[in-house]
């Protein structure tokens, strides 16, 4: 036979980020929770990645898909280890603000009350910047930058403009246009020149 409770004690504990993992080479971040969490609640703009414990320099994330982890769907989707893959222009701006993001000690995470809720409706427990958790793992971007177009104006009267525009930020500094060719067609026969140099500004 079937006993029914006399009491139910409902659950009031708030969920926590217990760690989280850095991949730049992928554009993720991969978050550990102590319980069971409904990712359709995550909000990643809840997420201010700085670049040390209680530091001013930081970025708060705009967006991000979830994925993998133990992610089920039960019909909810629920996990206690997710990642986010970043967006593109939360990315690039990461590969452009020094100091952030570059290893595991500039890799520190606030998080503010609206990330996530746990399966009862509870609130995630917040990680302040002056105690920000800092990332348990960090793997460097290793992908090298690949020219996906560009474009050649000659309407100039004393030079010619190129636009170079790459998969992905990268350090204008390094730009060597010595290196860059020009070919009047695909052809085995067609016509080249060798840029000798140029001014470069982004």
């Amino acid at each position: 036979s079937t006993v029914q409770a006399t009491m139910v004690v409902n659950d009031t504990t708030q969920p926590e980020l217990v760690l989280f993992a850095v991949d730049m080479n992928n554009g993720t971040l991969t978050l550990e929770f102590s319980e069971t969490v409904n990712i359709s609640t995550f909000d990643p703009s809840a997420l201010v990645l700085l670049s040390g414990n209680g530091s001013s320099l930081g970025f708060q994330l705009t967006g991000g898909t979830t994925f993998g982890g133990d992610i089920q769907s039960t019909p909810l989707r629920t996990a206690t280890v997710f990642s986010v893959k970043f967006v593109t222009e939360d990315l690039n701006a990461l590969k452009q603000t020094l100091g952030l993001v570059e290893d595991q000690a500039t890799s520190w995470l606030n998080v503010t009350s609206s990330l996530i809720q746990d399966m009862s409706g509870n609130g995630n427990v917040v990680v302040p910047s002056t105690n920000a958790l800092q990332a348990v793992n960090f793997t460097s971007d290793t992908t090298s930058p690949r020219l996906v177009y560009y474009t050649l104006s000659m309407n100039f009267s004393t030079h010619a403009e190129m636009t170079l525009v790459f998969s992905e930020t990268v350090d204008v500094t390094s730009v060597n246009l010595t290196t860059v060719t020009l070919y009047s067609n695909q052809s085995s026969m067609a016509t080249s020149y060798n840029l000798t140099g140029g001014t470069v500004s982004g």
